[in-house]
């Protein structure tokens, strides 16, 4: 990876992330003037949250198109079997936040005689808890157990075919955590909260997909940059706000902390990423001729 190249993808990085901390205080500013606490939705005709809106379109679009610049193609290529002790870091945590969210998950239906799995066996649906409610909840529990696999063999550097079949397994993981979101009656189907916090979700599971691509040998850095890029933005402005409006009481937390610390994991594991590729050369790989030449022993080796 040449220096310059580098250097580019650490500023890229950094307006990511200083235009998501800026619209997510942005954000909170203007949810905690505009927004209303019974229903999570806007005041009608309001201009500050359309405005809000319009400028983080705006961002998000730039963040991702930053991605596309010129970049070498070994940029996405760089050997992770020896990850930075920040990767390492982000990794483990990202993996105990996941089994932390299940137990935490597991005991919060237990808790209610395990209401929300109850349809799975033939009782009749409750109040908000649906069939597809009970169903997406069992899936997310099971698949949070091969996701949490995948950030602790992330940690060790693992780069085998099977770390491509956890990595799918996250990403299947990352829908199911959206529409669990989705799915919740809890909070109006379009709360400008609910929308954020799907859509950020869903910008994690898009950058596991090229994560995965990545461990496959097939990564695509015009996308796979754009993709981190626009997962740091969304995330960051997501976090920051729905936090602050959290401890502000002007939001319903859908299922605590513990969901918002998950997320903040893998965000940090996302920005380790970025920015072990921005500080690492990567080795290109060896033309198919240059291989090929390889393999034709020398003239005085021929028997």
């Amino acid at each position: 990876m040449k220096t310059p190249s580098r250097k580019l993808i650490l500023i890229y990085t950094a307006i990511a992330m200083g235009a998501g901390l800026l619209m997510g205080i942005v954000r909170t500013v203007v949810s905690n003037l505009y927004l209303d606490t019974g229903i999570e939705l806007y005041a009608p005709s309001s201009i500050p949250p359309i405005v809000m809106h319009v400028l983080l379109v705006l961002c998000a679009v730039i963040v991702a198109t930053s991605g596309m610049f010129p970049l070498h193609k070994n940029h996405a290529a760089a050997s992770m079997e020896t990850p930075s002790q920040f990767t390492l870091f982000s990794s483990m945590l990202t993996g105990f936040m996941l089994l932390a969210y299940d137990f935490f998950l597991v005991y919060d239906i237990s808790s209610d005689n395990w209401a929300a799995l109850r349809p799975l066996f033939g009782h009749a649906p409750t109040g908000s808890v649906t069939l597809a409610s009970a169903a997406f909840t069992m899936l997310l529990l099971l698949f949070a157990i091969p996701a949490a696999l995948f950030f602790f063999r992330a940690a060790q550097g693992c780069q085998k075919p099977s770390q491509s079949v956890l990595c799918t397994l996250t990403v299947i993981w990352f829908v199911l955590f959206a529409l669990r979101f989705y799915f919740d009656s809890a909070v109006a189907f379009n709360s400008p909260t609910k929308i954020l916090r799907i859509l950020a979700i869903l910008c994690m599971a898009f950058y596991a997909i090229h994560e995965n691509r990545r461990i496959l040998g097939i990564a695509m850095p015009r996308i796979y940059f754009p993709a981190a890029y626009l997962a740091m933005f969304v995330c960051t402005v997501h976090l920051l706000s729905d936090i602050c409006l959290l401890a502000n009481k002007k939001i319903v937390a859908q299922d605590g902390y513990l969901g918002l610390a998950v997320e903040l994991a893998y965000l940090i594991y996302i920005l380790s990423r970025v920015l072990y590729l921005g500080t690492t050369k990567s080795t290109p790989a060896p033309k198919a001729e240059d291989s090929a030449q390889a393999e034709v022993p020398a003239a005085d080796q021929i028997p």
